[in-house]
């Protein structure tokens, strides 16, 4: 049998037992769909609803290509990429995954990258938008908006290094790109997008709010669905079973089944571990460290949307499933040492954090023995290459 065979009969064989689940468990599935839908419309709707809406109109007014311009050397010299790149870079920190991804596809389908350059933008330009760090997770779910700049300085830091560490997996080919005053041709950028736009300004408005609508519906569409997919793997018992598993993996860091809980979780989506984590009691720089590894790594689901957007442009998604884990690690590190910096206010707020947290600084140890596993991999597959 193939191996697409294969790999469609585990497709259809998940399917299934998942639509018995439905059946077997209905008051499990109901719960963990009301979960999903209520994080979406108590916390994740109101903060990106704006945020989203005004990412729109920057984007018509040419706010976002001008914002790529001024980021073309820094994408040129550091790297190695065309400068065409710095405006899926500029979309994809701004409006959040997995917009980064859609503008590759479109600078890839426009013949301005290569595959390998398209493969290494793809790894660090879907990112999760300011709002959602600053209002959703450090307003929203941790009750603490002091720690939004660590988890956003620890999270673009962390995918700009992952994108460096990504330019020596292709040459760089295209030619020198002669120097010119970057601010001038940003204003031209400007005025070219936004009036080449002939919309009124009210339907440039009304386009915005149902864009971002529409986007936050999807969003919400895989938070709902994955937490039923979630309630459901726990009615099975898998996932009370990789609890205690990803609690005895960790347990030299002092985690137990709960928080366990909260990492797998967050594993599948993002949102719904995040937001579980910030409800159990541990040291607020421990609190800080997790999430900004599991906005790194984004999530099955979010992970499921680019991946798709890349194999329908014919990208492919390798290097940004393994760019996931390395940002993960440079955000963690990170966040550990800006939190003693900027945060030292934010003390842990529960009386016995060592019950339910990691030590805080013996999880980055964790993190850098599967960074250096993962390393003496590549470089085994080299040397055999």
């Amino acid at each position: 049998m193939s191996a697409a065979k294969l790999t469609l009969l585990l497709y259809a064989s998940t399917a299934g037992v998942f639509t018995i689940g439905l059946i077997l468990f209905p008051d499990e599935a109901y719960e963990g769909a009301y979960r999903g839908l209520y994080i979406w419309w108590d916390t994740v709707m109101p903060t990106l609803l704006p945020f989203f809406v005004l990412a729109e109109l920057l984007l018509a007014f040419g706010i976002v290509g001008a914002l790529g311009v001024l980021c073309e050397p820094l994408m040129r010299k550091s790297f190695r990429l065309p400068g065409s790149a710095g405006f899926a870079l500029a979309l994809g920190f701004v409006s959040g995954y997995p917009a980064g991804a859609k503008y590759t596809a479109r600078l890839y389908n426009e013949h301005k990258l290569n595959k390998a350059e398209a493969a290494h933008l793809l790894a660090f330009t879907n990112a999760a938008n300011p709002a959602f760090i600053f209002g959703a997770v450090a307003a929203g779910f941790m009750h603490n908006p002091s720690l939004g700049l660590t988890l956003a300085i620890a999270h673009y830091g962390g995918n700009l290094a992952t994108g460096w560490c990504f330019k020596f997996s292709h040459a760089k080919i295209y030619e020198h790109e002669a120097e010119r005053s970057m601010l001038r041709e940003a204003f031209e950028q400007l005025f070219r997008e936004g009036l080449s736009d002939n919309r009124p300004l009210g339907q440039k408005l009304g386009d915005a709010v149902q864009n971002a609508v529409q986007t936050l519906l999807v969003i919400g569409g895989f938070m709902t669905f994955f937490s039923v997919l979630l309630s459901l793997t726990d009615s099975f018992g898998v996932l009370t079973w990789l609890n205690y598993a990803g609690a005895g993996l960790l347990a030299f860091a002092g985690s137990t089944p709960a928080y366990s809980a909260g990492i797998i979780t967050g594993i599948f989506e993002m949102t719904l571990g995040i937001e579980s984590l910030a409800d159990i009691p541990a040291a607020v720089g421990t609190q800080v460290m997790v999430i900004s590894f599991l906005l790194a790594f984004s999530g099955l689901s979010i992970q499921a949307q680019v991946v798709s957007i890349a194999r329908s442009a014919g990208i492919p998604a390798g290097t940004y499933l393994k760019a996931r884990l390395l940002h993960g690690l440079f955000a963690s590190l990170i966040s550990i040492a800006l939190y003693s910096f900027l945060n030292r206010a934010a003390a842990p707020a529960s009386s016995t954090p060592s019950a339910e947290s990691f030590a805080l600084w013996q999880l980055p140890a964790f993190f850098v023995m599967l960074a250096c596993l993962y390393t003496a991999y590549r470089w085994i597959v080299l040397l055999k290459s």
